[in-house]
């Protein structure tokens, strides 16, 4: 079987870890507002400005929590076209990858060393938007020629049977692809 590199359900994990963090930081700075109302009978007070501070926090935290709303996991069955691959291939679940100014959004990335599949299971609304994210990423390390595109269950099965055959050559390659994606994911 593939090498998984991230958990099937990791969006899901990120939504609920962001969530509870966003209504924690949320209930400390409304908790810390409200004692220092109670306690100075006036908003012009320290804990005034300690409630201000968790702000940011909750500001911080709420950001990524709507990144990742938009975006689910793929389904359980997705992860069954990958069962046949060799283990020399590494599989990224759940890629949301930034440039620093827009996002992309792929079911999986299959890493090989020669080329670098980013995989949706359904033909996204824009896929040439997701395609410049990649593209601008992988562009500036030199490497815009790894990258290959494919949607669509019945192209990816193709994909997937051609690749069967395929060997790894250079695994160094393979984790420079790696840590390029680490970089930009989110």
């Amino acid at each position: 079987m593939v090498n998984i590199k991230r958990h099937p359900e990791y969006l899901k994990e990120q939504k609920k870890k962001y969530g509870l963090y966003t209504f924690i930081t949320f209930l400390i700075m409304i908790a810390n507002y409200t004692f220092g109302l109670w306690l100075t009978k006036t908003p012009k007070n320290i804990f005034t400005i300690i409630a201000v501070f968790f702000i940011l926090g909750v500001a911080q935290v709420g950001v990524r929590l709507i990144i990742y709303i938009p975006y689910k996991d793929p389904n359980a069955k997705w992860f069954d076209e990958f069962k046949d691959l060799p283990n020399y291939y590494a599989l990224w679940n759940s890629a949301l990858i930034t440039n620093g100014q827009k996002n992309a959004f792929f079911d999986s990335i299959l890493i090989g060393d020669s080329k670098v599949y980013c995989l949706c299971q359904d033909t996204p609304k824009n896929p040439k938007k997701a395609e410049d994210v990649m593209t601008y990423i992988f562009q500036r390390k030199g490497l815009e020629n790894s990258l290959y595109f494919a949607y669509g269950n019945q192209n990816i099965k193709e994909l997937i049977s051609n690749l069967k055959e395929k060997k790894i050559v250079d695994p160094s390659q393979q984790e420079e692809f790696i840590q390029i994606l680490s970089q930009h994911s989110l």
